[in-house]
């Protein structure tokens, strides 16, 4: 599942607790058709860099539009990588 940045590229949700990737999926109405599931930063690396190769951002704990949002601007947007070098620069 990926998401539109609102320019015309693509972004994967990424959330910082599984109870915040599950709320969204509850209000998209999307719970039974897609998953969540845990990932350590590797697994996150190996995504962007392999099947997920093509999108260029990381959208941080979005919110669905319409659900107090005003879209895409109340996303945290990063592109893959900066979002993996925050992770280098703070040592994990």
């Amino acid at each position: 599942m990926t998401l539109s940045d609102g320019s015309g590229g693509e972004a994967l949700p990424v959330f910082g607790f599984r109870e915040e990737g599950s709320m969204y999926l509850r209000l998209l109405g999307r719970e039974g058709e897609w998953g969540i599931r845990e990932a350590t930063v590797e697994e996150l690396a190996r995504l962007l860099r392999g099947p997920y190769a093509g999108v260029g951002k990381v959208a941080l704990d979005p919110v669905p539009v319409g659900v107090n949002s005003s879209g895409p601007l109340d996303v945290v947007w990063s592109s893959c990588d900066e979002f993996l070098e925050s992770f280098r620069t703070e040592g994990v």
